[in-house]
């Protein structure tokens, strides 16, 4: 079964992201759980994903 997010928390990941890129840091918490949620970042990937890995996240890819 595919675990898919809803939009608003696709909304609070993307809040996130951007969070993240501007001060280097997350505030925000998981919107299903809230435990912290992590950046990472791997070459032009980017996740944004909970703490608890097996919670939600969110994946770019860029060119």
């Amino acid at each position: 079964m595919v675990n898919q997010i809803t939009v608003s928390e696709y909304e609070v990941l993307n809040k996130a992201a951007a969070e993240y890129l501007k001060n280097g840091k997350i505030d925000l918490k998981c919107p299903r759980c809230g435990k912290p949620l992590i950046y990472e970042s791997f070459g032009s990937l980017e996740i944004i994903r909970c703490e608890d890995k097996t919670c939600v996240k969110s994946i770019r890819r860029g060119i």
